[in-house]
């Protein structure tokens, strides 16, 4: 399936990388149905096309590395990030850690986009959506309040068959009004007037019950703007390197700390483009995995469902690839940190 070069010299990969680079994404009103002219519903003004141009590039060349990391898995650097990310590393899985990276390149180059439901929203903030209670008055698809039988009093969310009937499928969850979609979506209450982004640990999520499909980007996502290649190589020796990640040496230069701002968007990318069920890791201890040092211990299955595998995986082989190396010794991050020598 794949063409896959195995026996290249050392700096090829740094060469071809390079092309990844240069590579710009589709602009964002190519790829998704965004409003840059207000922040109202989710819009995108203030944070600007500009600055989603520049996400949608690192996620492009991310997806990039993460390809060529597979391409040139005869490289001992490359089979050692591997080695750990993706548990059993074998062709199969490795297979499919390419394939999943390539969705995202020929999304984000080619407007390859094979889930239903038509152009997807990327939005700036959970503004788009309205909380309600099951008591309140329910709005049908052109927004408005109705009755269910003719003269007879306004229905309530929860007396809608329709809509109670998509609540099944998440329990105890509270009603959010699409501005957008013209329809509730069913999700955790974060109190009064507060949705999704309230959550300061909240950076960003995908959905895909209400169709097209839609990234959410809450503002805290772009408080820090965190480029790609910003950060300088602080790297300990590889013999320091503990057998036990909760032991990481305090002064290390932990790999979680060089994750630019499109890690969020880039994330957001697998589950948009592979639908949900298909970006979740199956069986493992969380619905997802975001803390580095325990994503080795996912199986390959597990890893290549993970998103953020995919992000500590692009980002730390960005790194290997474009910091000079020290007497033929490249920076690496198989122990979760950055080590050289």
């Amino acid at each position: 399936m794949h063409i896959s070069s195995r026996a290249v010299s050392p700096w090829l990969g740094l060469v071809l990388y390079g092309i990844g680079a240069a590579a710009q994404a589709l602009p964002a009103t190519t790829l998704f149905e965004v409003d840059f002219s207000t922040d109202a519903e989710g819009g995108c003004r203030t944070v600007g096309a500009g600055r989603i141009q520049e996400l949608l590039d690192e996620a492009l060349a991310l997806a990039y590395t993460d390809v060529q990391l597979v391409d040139y898995d005869s490289q001992p650097e490359t089979n050692r990030l591997l080695d750990v990310f993706v548990n059993g590393n074998d062709a199969e899985s490795r297979d499919k850690f390419r394939d999943t990276s390539q969705l995202v390149i020929d999304f984000l180059e080619n407007n390859v986009y094979r889930q239903s439901g038509g152009t997807p929203y990327p939005f700036c903030s959970d503004t788009w959506l309205v909380r309600y209670s099951l008591d309140d008055n329910a709005l049908n698809s052109d927004g408005k309040e109705f009755s269910l039988v003719d003269e007879g009093p306004l229905a309530t969310i929860r007396q809608v068959p329709e809509y109670m009937k998509a609540r099944a499928n998440s329990p105890g969850k509270s009603p959010y009004w699409s501005l957008k979609h013209k329809n509730y979506l069913f999700d955790y209450s974060y109190g009064v007037g507060r949705g999704y982004c309230s959550k300061t640990k909240h950076m960003g999520a995908t959905q895909g019950v209400l169709l097209p499909a839609s990234i959410t980007l809450c503002p805290q996502s772009f408080n820090e703007h965190r480029v790609l290649g910003s950060k300088t190589m602080t790297p300990l020796l590889s013999a320091t390197i503990p057998q036990n990640p909760s032991q990481i040496p305090k002064t290390a230069q932990r790999l979680s700390t060089l994750l630019p701002s499109s890690s969020t968007l880039f994330h957001e990318l697998f589950h948009l483009l592979l639908g949900i069920a298909d970006s979740v890791p199956p069986g493992w201890k969380r619905t997802e995995e975001y803390e580095i040092t325990d994503m080795g211990g996912m199986n390959a299955e597990q890893a290549t469902m993970n998103p953020e595998t995919y992000v500590a995986t692009g980002v730390a082989y960005w790194y290997t690839t474009n910091t000079p190396p020290d007497n033929r010794n490249k920076v690496e991050f198989y122990g979760f940190f950055t080590t050289q020598g």
